[in-house]
């Protein structure tokens, strides 16, 4: 049995929802083999990116029929992590709030290496 679950998108409260149903389902309907499939974008535009990443590597940890796959805002947040750049996917869609889950606040107003870049204060 498949499960695919995708674009999170900081929403812990529903991914751990979707995982309480599937484990429910699982109890009541068992399946010789089963695997989540998760499709990646767990990071940006919600409230709590941190407890979807620490979800998913506790999940993954616990049973590792959880597949994890990195969506474009995932890579977005580690090539901003490499090299921030304040016009890129991360600080356009979400990056602010994706870092306040950290106790990261950002501003950008200020500038790193003589150009304008987001800086966290």
């Amino acid at each position: 049995r498949l499960y695919a679950i995708g674009d999170v998108h900081g929403r812990h409260d529903l991914l751990a929802a979707m995982h309480r149903r599937i484990e429910t389902e699982l109890e009541y309907a068992p399946a010789t083999d089963w695997r989540i499939i998760h499709l990646g974008d767990y990071v940006d535009r919600g409230p709590d990116s941190k407890s979807v990443i620490d979800f998913l590597i506790e999940a993954q940890k616990r049973d590792p029929r959880n597949i994890i796959l990195a969506g474009n805002h995932d890579i977005g947040m580690l090539d901003f992590l490499a090299n921030a750049e304040p016009d890129g996917l991360f600080m356009n869609y979400g990056g602010v709030q994706t870092a306040q889950s950290y106790g990261v606040d950002f501003t950008r107003d200020m500038h790193w290496f003589g150009k304008a870049e987001a800086v966290a204060r």
